[in-house]
């Protein structure tokens, strides 16, 4: 490694939104110690730039953004980035007039997963016990009426049923797994004769994707759900819980297979009938897949050639050398009553017990660890 100090990047995508960051604490919450999201505010832009870094903003969702704390964490952000990319139009939109006076424009690119290389077919493992021919089906937590839910349930499994399907649940995070495990005890408490099974949150992307290639069509909460199908130029029906979703399937012209969470009825079912009896994607939308495809490679080439002209540089977090001290203690209350002396016993104890120390932030003691194990690969 050469001498001196050398820049670092760090690269920031997902999806800027008012309720990730209002569980944060708002923008207030950069200074307070937020347990929850700090990927979504402005802690680590602001670590990079203090050892001269740059903060580039890739393939970024956007949206709702209304909430003038979240506008805030946000445009702390955009001043700090070096380059910034967003995933559509509407998400660009949103960051107006705000972005107008950031050092680098927002420029509008495709979803980066597109770019992603996707393992061959084949080469995963697929779960045992799926059955033969299936719908695919990927629910999220979410704030929705019970009522609604069941509602959802029931048209999902009378489709099934009337085709002649099972369902297999793709959960693509852990919480998911709840939301699905709700529709595997609607299908049993209905008697609707529908088989309904979970895949395991924790699968591979190889064994993932099979199960996706595998199945008659998908319907699902989740972007990139969405995406990865569209991607093996399988058919999808989109549940829009977030405008994110609705925007993928508008930008494939498939509007008409978005459905909103509250107001899916039967309108679901007549998309749901209309992709099982499509099998494959239209040739026009595997041609905007693939022109998609196509400009996120490019993308990330460009981010590549970015990151490899400005050299590695390993910062030393202040709090890895200088733990933060512990809470100062309230000063004791005056005694009710006398109290018994204490003993040599519990005077030792007392003499060699050191102060407890305050728990850090999640987001602190997960930075921690990355710097540990970098050093180590170092040494």
């Amino acid at each position: 490694m050469p001498n001196g100090p050398r820049p670092w990047s760090w690269v920031r995508g997902g999806h800027w939104h008012d309720y990730s960051i209002k569980l944060a604490g708002g923008a207030a919450g950069i200074f307070r110690g937020a347990h929850v999201s700090p990927a979504h505010m402005a802690q680590l832009p602001l670590l990079v730039s203090a050892y001269g870094g740059a903060v580039h903003v890739r393939g970024m969702g956007v949206g709702p953004l209304t909430d003038s704390a979240a506008r805030a964490a946000v445009n702390l952000t955009g001043r700090l980035a070096r380059t910034i990319t967003v995933r559509d139009q509407e998400s660009a939109g949103l960051l107006e007039p705000m972005s107008e006076a950031w050092p680098a424009a927002v420029e509008v690119s495709p979803d980066v997963v597109y770019g992603l290389p996707l393992p061959a077919p084949g080469t995963g493992t697929v779960p045992e016990g799926l059955p033969d021919r299936y719908l695919a089906v990927n629910l999220r937590p979410w704030s929705d009426h019970p009522d609604r839910r069941r509602d959802l349930h029931t048209i999902l499994l009378d489709t099934a049923r009337d085709h002649g399907l099972a369902i297999v649940g793709v959960p693509m995070q852990a919480t998911d797994e709840a939301a699905l495990r709700d529709l595997v005890a609607t299908a049993e408490a209905s008697g609707s004769g529908v088989a309904v099974t979970v895949v395991p949150a924790g699968i591979d992307l190889p064994g993932f994707l099979e199960v996706l290639r595998g199945a008659e069509a998908l319907v699902a909460m989740r972007l990139h759900a969405n995406l990865l199908m569209h991607r093996l130029r399988r058919p999808a029906v989109g549940l829009v819980y977030d405008p994110k979703v609705g925007s993928h399937f508008a930008e494939l012209g498939r509007s008409g297979y978005a459905l909103e969470l509250t107001a899916a009825g039967a309108g679901l079912r007549d998309a749901l009938d209309r992709v099982l009896r499509e099998g494959e994607l239209p040739p026009a939308t595997g041609s905007l897949v693939d022109g998609l495809e196509e400009r996120a490679r490019g993308e990330l080439d460009r981010l590549t050639e970015t990151l490899a002209s400005d050299p590695l540089r390993i910062p030393d977090p202040a709090w890895v050398r200088y733990p933060a001290p512990a809470a100062k203690k309230p000063p004791p209350k005056a005694p009710a009553a006398a109290k018994a002396p204490a003993t040599s016993e519990t005077t030792a104890t007392s003499e060699t017990t050191a102060p407890s120390r305050p728990r850090q932030p999640a987001w602190r003691r997960a930075v921690r660890r990355i710097y540990r194990g970098v050093r180590r690969q170092l040494r």
